[in-house]
């Protein structure tokens, strides 16, 4: 058996040695303060569809609502030469990402996935209008049918055409993470630069099932480009 001496001197090395290696520090989260920006020709740098409608399961993680949908056949985030598929989509109030210092009253954000299992996700930015929102309305009904934590409800024939993603289309483009333990790095963003609108009746209805605030603080750029591409893929 080793001596206490040995063992604490092993200890004192080891607390030593942790002090001098510090746990690096993340520099690519999310989300961010998106600044102003110049726009650049898209080039076929985004390209996002979701032509056929898809049904899915939605899911009260009690920090969120959380909707199972794959896009429907055929939808896809293109980004430059790489494809990724929809999994899920969820919603953040007020919202994560803020554009110029404004804070949105809502986001919703998509996310996708690649076969090699990277992932991207199209952030999306809401503002509370007199009109509800018709991507939305296919999805409120069934809120008021979820019961507290871990419930779920099936939701049909969700079209993500409805979404207000035109041929004018400006994109946010950066490279960042999960917005949520682990906060993960290496995460694509996109973020719609035209803002959706949200009726007032429809954000209540959210937050009458989920009360807390769950935006993440915006975090530092550290040097990080951030790409505003103009038009939808030309």
């Amino acid at each position: 058996m080793r001596s206490p001496f040995i063992l604490t001197a092993v200890s004192a090395l080891l607390a030593a040695v942790s002090g001098m290696c510090p746990e690096p520090e993340l520099k690519s989260q999310s989300p961010i303060d998106i600044p102003q920006l110049s726009g650049v020709p898209n080039n076929k740098n985004v390209d996002v569809a979701f032509p056929q409608t898809s049904n899915g399961v939605l899911r009260n993680e009690g920090e969120t609502l959380k909707l199972f949908w794959d896009g429907g056949k055929g939808s896809h985030l293109n980004l430059k030469d790489k494809t990724f598929s929809a999994l899920q989509f969820h919603f953040h109030a007020p919202s994560e990402h803020r554009v110029r210092g404004y804070q949105y009253p809502f986001e919703m954000h998509i996310v996708h996935q690649a076969t090699d299992k990277s992932l991207a996700v199209l952030g999306v930015l809401f503002e509370v209008d007199p009109n509800d929102n018709d991507f939305l309305n296919q999805v409120w009904p069934s809120i008021s049918q979820l019961g507290d934590k871990g419930t779920n409800v099936s939701v049909s024939n969700i079209a993500g055409s409805t979404l207000n993603i035109g041929d004018n289309t400006g994109f946010f483009r950066y490279q960042g993470s999960l917005t949520t333990p682990p906060y993960a790095e290496g995460v694509e963003w996109t973020v719609v630069r035209e803002v959706q609108k949200i009726s007032q009746a429809q954000l209540d209805a959210y937050t009458a099932k989920i009360a807390e605030k769950n935006a993440r603080e915006v975090q530092p750029l550290y040097g990080r480009k951030v790409i505003l591409y103009e038009g939808f893929g030309n």
